[in-house]
């Protein structure tokens, strides 16, 4: 969070503010991209995945978490 808004950045890289649009789904301000979140059988969300809006490239970023988490 960043001044009240969910934000993402990858390293060296900008910081870009998501907007939600949809349940599990987001929007990057100022960016043809868009995120959605994966859930697992419990609910808990286990996946992020991005895609530009013009199909161009995909990156599927997977959140793994440990027992203890």
């Amino acid at each position: 969070m960043d001044q009240g808004n969910l934000t993402y950045q990858k390293k060296g890289g900008p910081k870009w503010i998501l907007r939600p649009y949809a349940k599990d789904k987001l929007l990057f301000d100022n960016a043809s991209t868009i995120g959605e979140m994966g859930r697992n059988a419990e609910g808990n969300i286990s996946r992020f995945a991005m895609q530009t809006l013009t199909g161009m490239a995909k990156n599927v970023i997977i959140r793994i978490r440990g027992n203890n988490q």
